[in-house]
């Protein structure tokens, strides 16, 4: 379940600087982290495919086992960094060995909420 939680202050600055990124560069450093490029891949294509083969994972355990629609709207005036710390914290207990703060950011940047159909 998404949960929101006290951010310590160099959590909280990470998640900034994490928003503060374009899309591609996010894209860029997520894919340098989750493995090996194939000859002529780059970070950005291997973190799409990345995110891709795991959408329904994804979906599942955010908009299903997180209720990320209901957490929403049960929390419409949380911040941002606080959101991505909460969908970052729910992606650790299965990826904890990636960054999930950068993969969380996309996730959000991406739009979650059309990807949970919470509209």
């Amino acid at each position: 379940m998404l949960q929101i939680r006290s951010l310590s202050s160099k959590e909280e600055q990470e998640i900034k600087n994490l928003l503060s990124m374009d899309l591609k560069t996010l894209y860029r450093e997520f894919g340098q982290e989750v493995g090996t490029l194939a000859p002529g891949e780059d970070a950005e294509s291997q973190a799409k495919k990345w995110i891709n083969a795991r959408k329904r994972e994804l979906y599942n355990l955010i908009c299903v086992q997180g209720d990320y629609c209901a957490f929403i709207v049960n929390h419409r005036n949380a911040k941002i960094v606080e959101i991505v710390a909460a969908v970052g914290d729910l992606l650790a207990t299965v990826h904890g060995l990636l960054p999930v703060n950068t993969l969380s950011v996309l996730l959000v940047k991406t739009s979650l909420d059309e990807m949970c159909l919470c509209n």
